[in-house]
């Protein structure tokens, strides 16, 4: 039993990490616009978002039973999610890592 909660556990934590390492071009490098991204980083935001949304059917048809959203539907709402978490969490992270070297440094 707690294997498997280790295991979820891993795997959550692995989601959020990839789900980090998205916002931070798209938010951080690229203003929120994908086109401003290089092709690689575009390209790997945009496989983020379809394994978010893999989860999300998987979540809603088996786990609940409800019909999903559809992948343009799901994508709007996806975006305004990583919008707001980068704005929350990312970016108070940083500005505290920041702070925190410039003390370190004087």
């Amino acid at each position: 039993m707690l294997e498997l909660a280790n295991l979820k556990r891993t795997e959550r934590l692995r989601n959020r990490q990839r789900l980090l390492e998205a916002r931070e071009p798209l938010f951080g490098k690229a203003g929120g616009r994908m086109m401003n991204l290089p092709l690689e980083q575009r390209q790997f935001v945009n496989r983020v978002s379809h394994e978010s949304h893999e989860r999300y059917l998987f979540r809603c048809c088996y786990v609940r039973g409800v019909p999903p959203m559809s992948f343009r539907a799901y994508r709007r709402r996806w975006y305004g999610a990583q919008k707001a978490n980068w704005r929350r969490f990312d970016v108070p992270r940083m500005m505290n890592a920041r702070f925190r070297t410039s003390l370190n440094e004087a």
